[in-house]
């Protein structure tokens, strides 16, 4: 409800504990890209979860480049 006030549409717990979690593993850069599927007002199991789903998949392809050329500008990591 407070991120409410900041024009949030959305918002993303599970990402936090993943990255949280990766972080922990030691100091490194770290992304996450979510889309969303479902909503409060539709069950998640329903036809339309399908249509959302090969659209969701859709977005995450179009991201890939920019993922792909951040990981790219990274620094190689000292062995």
């Amino acid at each position: 409800a407070r991120l409410r006030t900041t024009g949030a549409l959305a918002v993303d717990m599970e990402s936090a504990a993943v990255l949280r979690a990766a972080l922990a593993a030691g100091a490194r850069p770290v992304a996450a890209v979510r889309v969303v599927v479902d909503a409060p007002g539709h069950e998640l199991i329903r036809p339309g979860t399908v249509r959302g789903g090969v659209s969701a998949f859709r977005v995450l392809r179009a991201v890939l480049p920019a993922f792909h050329e951040w990981h790219r500008s990274l620094p190689l990591p000292r062995r």
